[in-house]
């Protein structure tokens, strides 16, 4: 049976020091997409693990990690990914080397719990291709949904 690994992740608060408008209803989102799921397909999939990541938990280091390695990149050929974010999405500066592959300069990006803070951004649209693209060439299908703005790209 194909394997369905998920990971959400809702934002509703934001570091407090990073002066981030707080959201509400991102951590109702998830609980409902969670129950979506498992309860339309957990006799059509093998639900590996799913993992969730809210609030604080939703660090960049915490994406990026569980969009890697240690969660998402585990599928194999024909297993089914799902990523699912709900909190604030951005548009920033992209780098001069983007420019051939966005002419606006500006590159569309998820906003992790702790952007904002010093040294701490978010997470681009460019860096989440890069974590997908190894999920896909692994062979697993994947599906990934936004609800936030700026999810365009």
């Amino acid at each position: 049976m194909k394997k369905l690994y998920s990971l959400f992740i809702g934002i509703d608060t934001y570091h407090p020091d990073s002066k981030i408008t707080p959201l509400d209803g991102c951590r109702n989102d998830v609980a409902a997409m969670k129950d979506f799921l498992t309860g339309t397909y957990a006799k059509a999939f093998d639900l590996a693990p799913s993992l969730t990541l809210i609030n604080q938990d939703a660090t960049y280091q915490n994406i990026c990690k569980f969009m890697g390695p240690d969660h998402l990149a585990k599928a194999g050929k024909d297993d089914v990914v799902l990523l699912y974010y709900s909190g604030h999405g951005t548009q920033e500066n992209a780098a001069p080397e983007f420019e051939a592959l966005d002419p606006t300069g500006v590159q569309e990006a998820i906003v992790c719990y702790d952007s904002g803070l010093p040294g701490k951004y978010s997470l681009s649209d460019k860096e989440i291709r890069v974590l997908l693209r190894q999920i896909q060439q692994q062979g697993a299908h994947l599906l990934t949904i936004f609800d936030c703005c700026h999810s365009g790209t």
